[in-house]
């Protein structure tokens, strides 16, 4: 639960303390004409009432809001935005000039707002109307009918989105109200039906539909470096040599590009052995002299999630990752021989140190890493330095252990 905590923490001091400027290539709009240069790329829902441009990297920032511009764009992410007078909505007192993002012009222009509490607000227009937000309406009903639910309260919906898109569509035949029914109120589902009404009445200019998730995957191996921290009721077992293996896998890359760029979730598939040697202190309570001798084969598939920030300027990247571990044993082998001498005879008995239900087949850890990426034929190469503890190998309440871990992993994102 520690782990956890120290995991949700990190995640909220990062989210705050790489809050900075990102300036890419792009252009904004003023008094019909467009002047070239850098724009901020910041959050959608910061970018709606202020952006920051440069001219270039030298120049002085300037700021704008969208009472000031027409709109602005990116030039590479093909993103772009326009000064839209947006209705008032439950977070939004009256009617305000803001920076919408337009998702597909024509003759009906869909465009995607973010508001402060993060939700994501449709609005289309036709020719030269004002903007008409595409929602829904929740509600409370109680059930008058007869029978054992008689009084209760239920949740109802009203889709309001669809009659507003049939009332938008008329002069185009071939939607039909089966059409928009099957419409949801999303960015996919949205885009796709006002596009089609664009080439219906052959008035189609621009659509860009962003991904809502991107997932990219990619092989990764490199190196551990591990050691064994065990303890028997406060007494050490002496696991003293360090584990070196090679670990390989596979990693998934998550990423939201309409709510962040920089931010991601990392999973990883990692297939990491590990040997321990050790010896046991002789026990003063047994006649005679004995030593044991103890070796521990076991190879986990870890799986680390991970929240991974990376530096958005640059062609070399850094990057950082924290988040917890799951680690199962897909196989494991021990042993312990203890040789006794007592009395001028020696006996050496040989039995497992752990049994199998003694064994921890499935732990808990937390992992932190920092690393650098660099394109290769355009997708990321990364090198990362990764530290990780873990819950170690025994399931006894009277044993304490845990395994730590360095890893030098070279990864490649296809």
């Amino acid at each position: 639960m520690k782990q956890l905590y120290l995991t949700l923490i990190t995640c909220l001091f990062l989210s705050q303390a790489f809050a900075q400027s990102d300036f890419r290539p792009g252009y904004i709009i003023q008094n019909g004409d467009t002047a070239s240069g850098l724009v901020d790329y910041r959050g959608a829902q910061r970018n709606t009432h202020q952006i920051s441009f440069k001219s270039n990297d030298a120049a002085n920032q300037q700021d704008f809001t969208p009472t000031q511009i027409q709109g602005y764009g990116f030039r590479q992410e093909q993103k772009f935005y326009e000064s839209k007078l947006v209705p008032a909505f439950d977070t939004l007192s009256t009617e305000q000039t803001l920076f919408a993002q337009l998702l597909v012009k024509g003759k009906a222009n869909l465009y995607l707002l973010r508001d402060p509490m993060q939700k994501d607000r449709f609005y289309i227009s036709k020719d030269s109307e004002p903007l008409k937000e595409l929602r829904v309406e929740d509600f409370k009903q109680k059930n008058m009918q007869e029978g054992r639910k008689l009084g209760h309260t239920n949740l109802m919906r009203r889709e309001l989105y669809k009659p507003l898109l049939m009332q938008t569509f008329l002069d185009c035949n071939s939607i039909s109200e089966a059409d928009v029914d099957k419409v949801v109120l999303g960015l996919n589902s949205l885009s796709s039906i006002v596009k089609k009404y664009n080439a219906c009445v052959g008035q189609e200019e621009y659509s860009k539909v962003p991904k809502k998730i991107r997932v990219s995957l990619g092989p990764i191996a490199g190196m551990s470096s591990s050691t064994l921290d065990y303890k028997i009721e406060n007494s050490d077992q002496n696991f003293d040599n360090t584990s070196v293996k090679p670990v390989l896998g596979a990693s998934f890359n998550f990423s939201v590009p309409t709510i962040s760029e920089k931010l991601s979730l990392q999973v990883v598939v990692l297939y990491a052995p590990n040997y321990f040697e050790g010896s046991t202190q002789d026990d003063p309570m047994v006649p005679g002299v004995s030593t044991s001798e103890i070796w521990l084969d076991v190879k986990h598939v870890k799986i680390p999630v991970l929240a991974r920030y990376t530096y958005p300027k640059g062609v070399i990247r850094p990057y950082i990752n924290i988040g917890p571990v799951i680690n199962l044993v897909a196989s494991q082998e021990n042993e312990m021989t203890t040789t006794s001498t007592f009395g001028g005879s020696t006996r050496t008995n040989t039995k497992p140190f752990l049994e199998d239900d003694g064994f921890l087949t499935l732990s808990g850890g937390i992992a932190t890493g920092l690393g650098i990426s660099y394109p290769v034929f355009n997708n990321p190469l990364s090198l990362e330095a990764r530290y990780e503890i873990n819950d170690g190998v025994s399931r006894y309440t009277s044993h304490s252990t845990s395994i730590k871990s360095m890893f030098l992993v070279l990864s490649y994102r296809l």
